[in-house]
């Protein structure tokens, strides 16, 4: 349904160091950078997240990045408080949304929710 989403950053240089190492952690990277904004996506695909210097004040919006696996969460989680995030909700269950969802929420500079999720199938 969607081609790209971009989402709107106070700062550049500080989005951009937040999000590389946290997105890295889910097989993401930085696919092209201009003046005021970065675009982001898998090695093989077309960029469908981008992030524009807006300045102040920022709207913050959620994010919820697809992960392959519980370790990719986990990655991501630790990724994402070591390049200054903050912890909203560690990695867990979260049955609420369904029994097989797995996530960890971090809020990133500018007060986006930034979630990775892994939906973990039944086996018989």
């Amino acid at each position: 349904m969607l081609d790209h989403v971009v989402i709107a950053v106070s700062n550049y240089t500080d989005a951009l160091a937040f999000y590389r190492p946290t997105l890295a952690a889910l097989g993401i990277e930085i696919a092209a950078e201009w003046e005021t904004s970065f675009a982001v996506g898998y090695p093989d695909q077309e960029p469908q997240l981008g992030f524009r210097a807006k300045g102040n004040p920022v709207t913050p919006q959620h994010i919820a990045l697809r992960a392959n696996s519980e370790d990719e969460v986990h990655r991501f989680y630790q990724a994402a408080l070591r390049a200054g995030g903050t912890d909203k909700r560690a990695l867990g269950p979260r049955p609420h949304y369904d029994d097989n969802y797995l996530a960890a929420f971090v809020i990133d500079r500018d007060g986006h929710n930034i979630e990775a999720v892994f939906r973990r199938r039944h086996r018989n």
